[in-house]
């Protein structure tokens, strides 16, 4: 088990290694990276509301508040599609 630094040191590293790795609109590109933010731990994104100094965000916040931080592309990559086609 980590303890919490060690859970914000991978939070911030993931973080840090996502934002080089994202290319707007590249969508194969941004579709691993929120592959990747997905697999983000429940510890992980608790850690990650802790320090952003509100124990009251929720890991579904926590998440979309990460996911912001790469841009509109990125959480519509999360999004569940219906069909193949997600073009707006």
């Amino acid at each position: 088990m980590m303890n919490s630094e060690q859970v914000d040191d991978r939070v911030t590293q993931l973080i840090e290694e996502l934002r080089r790795k994202y290319k707007p609109g590249q969508y194969e590109t941004n579709q691993r990276i929120a592959s990747q933010l997905k697999a983000i731990s429940e510890p992980a994104l608790q850690a990650l509301a802790h320090a952003l100094n509100d124990e009251d965000v929720t890991m579904r916040e926590a998440t979309v508040y990460v996911l912001g931080w790469f841009g509109k592309p990125a959480l519509e990559a999360l999004k569940p599609s219906s069909s193949g086609d997600s073009c707006y």
